[in-house]
């Protein structure tokens, strides 16, 4: 023990004598006087060592960590981003910075070195997620949705960000910035359902009736043979009794070669829903009601058409099995109730008319008409 010990010594006796002969051998001496706890001097031969070194990712750790050690977090960082230069993709080198700043409170440069880093590499999506992280901190919601689109702008299926984005946009009540990025990614992606789907939904959500038609309008200019903005446009024209307008794109709609099972089902609906609707008109709606239930028999809003259309026409066996066969497939949709409601009550089955609408206002519960429905059918 005593052999070995003298060893010891005797070799580091030799390497402090021969510290100025060798430059490998500066690594090694910050090592001996960081055990020694002489932080002074161990920073003194790493930086000798870096400086013979000058990319080694190694020593600028050694650096940082001993500027933490020793609680100089200003020092700390500025090793930090000088090893960055040399490994500017490093996520625990480039998460220290972050966190650093953000411990010197300077997250302006926090937020700026993520900036600079990302014009440096445009397409990385971690950088944009650290960039997202400093600006949920700093609650800049509007900016949160931006750096959520140029995510969706590199990777459109990235469903995460995109439930995030809705998520903060409905939450903050940024609806402006939801329109606008989702204006962003229905350009560069015209195909992508999800954006022109939750673009609609916003506008229903914030506008007035006028405001909506005329956004549908611009919506078609931009993107003319989009179906969900096609049948969209119907639909608000239809709301709007424009019924020849609402029908002529309808029309477009299901003539074409592999007619679209929503278009040809909306389309009966709002025939058979129409005040004064004759018997041809009824006939009409059924056809297309039944064809888009071929082409989704499974549909739980198309089985409901094609029962609301035998009520229309007084088949109120026809509608019940219908509206039944839809109800097993959506039992938490309070129109469905409503209708079948509706065809009890003409039935003169008015215990099944009440328990059918009972069922319809424990859905919806605030609906005023239900209520007002259900008062005049305790009459009967």
């Amino acid at each position: 023990m005593k052999i070995l010990l003298f060893i010891i010594i005797l070799s580091t006796t030799f390497i402090i004598a021969d510290e100025n002969q060798a430059d490998e051998n500066y690594f090694f001496l910050g090592e001996y006087y960081l055990l020694q706890e002489d932080y002074s001097k161990a920073e003194e031969y790493y930086l000798l060592a870096l400086k013979q070194d000058p990319g080694s990712i190694e020593i600028f750790n050694t650096l940082i960590d001993l500027s933490l050690q020793t609680k100089d977090y200003e020092k700390a960082l500025t090793y930090v981003l000088e090893s960055i230069t040399f490994s500017p993709l490093d996520d625990k080198l480039i998460d220290m910075a972050i966190n650093l700043y953000a411990y010197l409170d300077q997250t302006d440069s926090a937020y700026q070195l993520i900036e600079n880093k990302i014009q440096e590499y445009p397409e990385n999506i971690d950088l944009i997620m650290k960039k997202l992280a400093i600006l949920v901190s700093e609650y800049k919601w509007k900016e949160v949705i931006e750096s959520c689109v140029d995510i969706l702008l590199i990777d459109p299926e990235n469903q995460e960000i995109y439930q995030t984005m809705m998520e903060i946009g409905f939450r903050t009540d940024e609806f402006d910035g939801l329109l606008s990025g989702l204006d962003i990614l229905m350009d560069r992606y015209p195909d992508e359902v999800v954006f022109v789907i939750s673009y609609i939904r916003i506008l229903y959500g914030i506008g007035d009736q006028s405001q909506i038609l005329n956004e549908l309008w611009e919506l078609n200019t931009r993107f003319p043979k989009n179906v969900i903005i096609l049948n969209q446009l119907a639909q608000q024209l239809n709301d709007s009794e424009n019924f020849n307008l609402a029908d002529s794109i309808y029309i477009q709609l299901i003539e074409e070669d592999d007619p679209e099972a929503l278009a040809l089902n909306n389309y009966a609906y709002n025939l058979c829903a129409r005040d004064g609707v004759s018997e041809t008109v009824l006939d009409q709606a059924l056809k297309y009601g039944s064809l888009a239930l071929e082409n989704s028999p499974d549909n739980a809003s198309y089985l409901d058409t094609v029962g609301w259309i035998y009520f229309q026409m007084g088949e109120y066996e026809l509608a019940e099995h219908f509206l039944i066969a839809s109800l097993t497939i959506d039992q938490e949709n309070a129109i469905i109730y409503e209708h079948l409601s509706d065809v009890y009550a003409k039935a003169k089955q008015v215990r099944k008319a009440v328990e059918a609408l009972d069922k319809a206002i424990a859905i919806d519960q605030d609906n005023e008409q239900l209520k007002e429905k259900r008062t005049l059918l305790s009459h009967e």
